[in-house]
């Protein structure tokens, strides 16, 4: 069977963002479906505080959250970077196909990810 690798991203540099993160993963998983693929999560999280500390960083909540999901968490050490630390997750699967997901995108509709065998062949 397939894979197809979810790949997340993340910042839990202020409060707000990690409700975004949460959100968006209790979306994805009652919305993402690939009936003929198997669905591998993981997610790439900026290490760089935020520079007004009283904002107050969130780690080790998204350490817990990934933990009760299932999804692979990666911690990226270098200056936060949204492209870099997209880049970072891509890298962290190994299916054959990406789905690359943001941590404020809410999936608010069912999406099967698998084409249908009869949509897979192109007749001319």
């Amino acid at each position: 069977m397939d894979v197809i690798d979810i790949a997340m991203v993340t910042w839990p540099n202020i409060p707000k963002r990690l409700d975004y993160f949460r959100q968006t993963i209790e979306s994805v998983k009652a919305n993402l479906t690939a009936k003929r693929h198997e669905l591998r999560f993981y997610c790439s999280a900026e290490t760089e505080r935020d520079p007004h500390p009283d904002d107050g960083w969130r780690g080790d909540e998204l350490t817990e959250l990934c933990k009760q999901h299932g999804i692979t968490l990666q911690w990226r050490e270098e200056p936060a970077n949204l492209g870099a630390n997209m880049n970072a997750a891509i890298r962290m699967g190994s299916g054959r196909f990406v789905y690359l997901q943001q941590d404020d995108w809410r999936l608010d509709h069912n999406l099967d990810l698998s084409r249908r065998r009869a949509d897979a062949v192109k007749t001319f």
